[in-house]
């Protein structure tokens, strides 16, 4: 199950978790965009010993999920994922290339990684 601590976790670690519950949202780019949503994050250090290879369980976990969708801000490895996760993706692009055309407000991980 999603909750199920990934086995790369080291007991003594220090990892933060909580989650919160929210109203939908009108915002295209919101993880609740049209739906209630949960939001469940897993906060670390990145000195924290095996934290790479623990979030990238969780992200596989959690990807898991019928219709998740991660925060497109936040550090994950598969990251198609917003296009294939956010529903108005395209249309958040359309606008964003009409009011930046020349890629002001764009740096290169929106641009290469995120695909903005």
């Amino acid at each position: 199950p999603a909750t199920r601590r990934p086995r790369s976790i080291d007991q003594r670690s220090r990892r933060a978790s909580n989650a919160r519950f929210t109203d939908a949202s009108e915002a295209w780019l919101a993880p609740n965009f049209a739906r209630r949503t949960c939001y469940i994050e897993a906060v670390t250090v990145q000195t924290t010993r095996g934290w790479e290879a623990f979030f990238q369980q969780l992200e596989q976990r959690w990807l898991a999920i019928t219709d998740a969708r991660p925060h497109w801000g936040k550090l994950f490895w598969q990251m198609d994922t917003p296009r294939r996760s956010y529903p108005r993706w395209a249309d958040f692009k359309a606008v964003r290339q009409r009011w930046d055309p020349e890629g002001v407000f764009l740096n290169d991980w929106l641009r290469d990684e995120i695909g903005l």
